[in-house]
């Protein structure tokens, strides 16, 4: 399942990158093109056969949004209402560092969506029927280019390779340590509080594309598969075992070399 395009895979799920979390602006063209291709989908899928939505309540029907700024809130209503009218029932909604936390607030990007917001988009959703998952994208994805994230900028102790420059061409995105004595009670606060501003019953830790690990001192040495499987299981303590919530991941994680 990718994380960066349209997908008609069987099982319901898309990626619709409307909001870019990394400054990009929120469009109303991007949202009805969108809108529109996911009508589409919906008509081939009609079109090829498939039985119609109220014949499949179980089946996950959804698309991944990466949230923007507190400006991008209208747009995410407007999402829930055309998803729900499309039969969709999950929208993974990616908030990172989009979001007043309370917590650590210097982990929040400028002009952040806050808990009411969250309130508002969860109640949308569950009138509409939809689940509405948030994401915080763990272990990789902290940087993008040259723009570092909120949390290694505010926690630059937390970064997984601090010598690698990383607009050097060829360069992905980087991570924090998993292995950092100080890393997993920051992370944890942060997902408590998104599961309680948006009364989540899932939550998506992402995980995918993490190609920087066991650069540090914590961690040569020891198979980056090692140190990939305790951040999930570390994750899942705290949001399975701790909280009772249903945890989510991208499955391309799974793919990252040994």
């Amino acid at each position: 399942m990718s994380s960066s395009g349209l997908s008609t895979r069987k099982g319901g799920w898309a990626s619709w990158p409307v909001c870019r979390s990394m400054g990009r602006a929120t469009s109303l063209v991007s949202v009805l093109v969108c809108a529109l291709t996911l009508l589409a989908w919906v008509t081939v899928g009609a079109a090829e056969g498939e039985r119609s939505a109220a014949d499949r309540p179980d089946e996950r029907r959804g698309i991944h949004v990466m949230m923007g700024s507190k400006s991008a809130v209208p747009y995410a209503e407007r999402l829930i209402e055309v998803a729900a009218d499309l039969k969709l029932n999950w929208i993974v909604l990616e908030v990172g560092s989009n979001f007043a936390y309370q917590s650590h607030p210097e982990v929040a990007e400028p002009d952040a969506m806050d808990a009411e917001d969250a309130h508002r988009l969860a109640k949308l959703a569950r009138d509409k029927g939809i689940h509405l998952v948030p994401e915080y994208q763990c272990l990789g994805h902290q940087s993008w280019r040259e723009h570092v994230g909120a949390l290694l900028r505010a926690h630059p102790e937390f970064n997984e390779a601090p010598d690698l420059d990383p607009s050097a061409p060829g360069f992905y995105c980087m991570s924090w340590c998993p292995n950092h004595p100080d890393i997993n009670a920051l992370i944890f606060d942060l997902f408590d509080e998104l599961i309680e501003a948006f009364e989540a019953e899932a939550f998506h830790v992402g995980m995918d594309e993490v190609f920087v690990l066991g650069h540090c001192e914590r961690c040569k040495g020891t198979p980056n598969a090692e140190l990939f499987a305790k951040a999930v299981n570390d994750y899942h303590a705290h949001l399975v075992g701790g909280r009772g919530s249903r945890r989510r991941r991208w499955a391309t994680a799974t793919t990252m070399p040994a």
